[in-house]
């Protein structure tokens, strides 16, 4: 097996808010063939661990190296909350070709490469049809594919993406998770995510996060695993069915 290159290396990091611990002694590697999954319970520090590998947050702790070309654009970043008003009079080209601002540097006007490369995102990301439309007026699928395809315009050397299918339709749904699938095959991918259900044949690895991270090489969940993380058995659901996949919770 061919040796993968560390793009990322979590070593003990230690934070909280308020003085109230949030992770603890987390360590966590990212390889450059990764298809990351980073799941856990709600304020288990599955967004904060990733803030604090973008460099939004400075851990008291503990230290993160990111072996990447250093320039703008090279980590690429989805919020599970769009960070622009969406009454803003921005139609869907012009947010997505914001992402070529790292690209293309400082003090110069958008170029035909540019633009190129954002018809190529939409058209990734099924929104060719509306790339002329105001972003007020996207349904929140359209709306999350259009910040997908900003993130890829910037040309990410590895992507993070928070709920990426979160409360999105069914067509948006398969439009991200084809485009994840096309990426993978050139850059590694981490999403946050409380269902991996439809992510199933893309995950490879998986990080449970509850204060402490609990790492697993491979794409398969445990009664083990599930019990370590959240500390008591869990039901697990998926397209608004229940499953129960662990014993009874008895206190």
């Amino acid at each position: 097996m061919t040796q993968q290159a560390t793009l990322v290396e979590v070593r003990d990091i230690c934070f909280g808010y308020e003085r109230k611990p949030v992770l603890e002694a987390v360590s966590l590697e990212i390889f450059s063939r990764d298809f990351l999954a980073i799941i856990g319970p709600n304020g288990g520090g599955k967004t904060t661990l990733v803030k604090i590998i973008l460099g939004l947050l400075r851990p008291w702790s503990g230290s993160v190296t990111v072996n990447l070309s250093g320039r703008r654009g090279a980590i690429g970043y989805v919020p599970q909350f769009a960070d622009f008003d969406e009454s803003f009079p921005l139609k869907v080209f012009d947010v997505v070709q914001m992402g070529r601002l790292g690209a293309r540097g400082p003090r110069r006007f958008y170029s035909q490469d540019d633009n190129r490369e954002v018809e190529k995102a939409l058209d990734r990301l099924g929104l060719g049809a509306v790339e002329g439309a105001y972003i007020g007026d996207l349904s929140g699928g359209q709306l999350q594919r259009t910040l997908i395809a900003r993130a890829l315009v910037g040309q990410p050397e590895i992507l993070f993406l928070d709920e990426p299918l979160g409360s999105i339709d069914p067509e948006s749904r398969v439009a991200v998770i084809e485009a994840l699938r096309e990426l993978h095959g050139r850059i590694p991918v981490v999403v946050i995510t409380h269902d991996i259900t439809p992510f199933a044949g893309l995950v490879e690895q998986i990080a449970c996060v509850n204060r402490e991270l609990y790492y697993h090489p491979g794409s398969e969940l445990t009664e083990e695993m599930l019990v370590q993380v959240y500390g008591c058995p869990v039901e697990l659901v998926a397209h608004g069915v229940p499953h129960r996949v662990l014993g009874e919770h008895r206190h």
